[in-house]
């Protein structure tokens, strides 16, 4: 095992390989992070709303949970499309963390962020 990566964040989950780079979320900081895993090299992007996964299609770009919604992002340098909102009647809920299946599902759960319910 190697450390690629130090830094305190607030909430980092899901985290996703892909062509060789790592991307994971720090939920609470609104941030979509990657780093190039042969060279450390990395990169951050920041959202106005929380991002709270990544995961990769079959057409090889991302989708992505943010607090009521599902986006996608074609590199991680693209603008966010959004696809859908979810749960906007509920503000005190947010996507919480999704991934896909082997069949090509994405399987996504909502949480209150306050975590009282």
């Amino acid at each position: 095992m190697e450390l690629l990566y130090r830094e305190n964040q607030q909430l980092a989950e899901g985290p996703l390989w892909h062509r060789g780079f790592l991307y994971w979320v720090d939920i609470k900081a609104h941030t979509l992070h990657r780093i190039n895993t042969d060279n450390k090299q990395h990169e951050v992007r920041h959202f106005q709303e929380q991002i709270t996964s990544i995961s990769l299609t079959v057409a090889d770009d991302f989708v992505l949970t943010s607090r009521h919604g599902l986006a996608r992002l074609r590199d991680f340098n693209a603008e966010l499309i959004p696809l859908v909102t979810i749960e906007d009647s509920t503000p005190d809920n947010r996507f919480n963390d999704a991934k896909v299946d082997v069949f090509g599902n994405l399987w996504a759960g909502t949480m209150d962020d306050n975590e009282t319910d």
